[in-house]
């Protein structure tokens, strides 16, 4: 994984992040560089236990999640780029397992709006 530039934007009320510039990533899972738009708004890490501890993987799992995300990817491909970000920003394997299941089989948000949905 290569990060171009650390993501930059601002907090829309206590939970929304939106991105002021574009946010440009390589992933060694994918093969491919991948551009996140400004205007992007997502909550990052929202599960309790997982909340914050890395708004990159957050951030980037979020992207996928979306039904137009560029490239477009399965909820596993999603899950296994999320797992390659927390790697790449040194997490200790057990907290990596433990996001990574809970992103894989979590129900109910995966492919359910647009990259620029609010």
């Amino acid at each position: 994984m290569i990060i171009h530039d650390m993501p930059v934007g601002r907090f829309k009320g206590e939970r929304l992040f939106v991105l002021t510039e574009q946010f440009r990533v390589y992933s060694d899972v994918l093969q491919v560089w991948f551009t996140i738009p400004a205007g992007f708004t997502c909550d990052l890490e929202t599960m309790l236990f997982i909340r914050g501890l890395c708004r990159e993987g957050g951030l980037i799992h979020d992207y996928f999640s979306r039904i137009d995300s560029e490239p477009i990817v399965t909820q596993k491909v999603a899950a296994n780029v999320y797992r390659e970000t927390l790697q790449y920003f040194g997490h200790p394997a057990w907290k990596v397992s433990i996001k990574y299941w809970a992103v894989r089989f979590a129900a109910g948000y995966f492919h359910k709006k647009k990259v620029l949905d609010a």
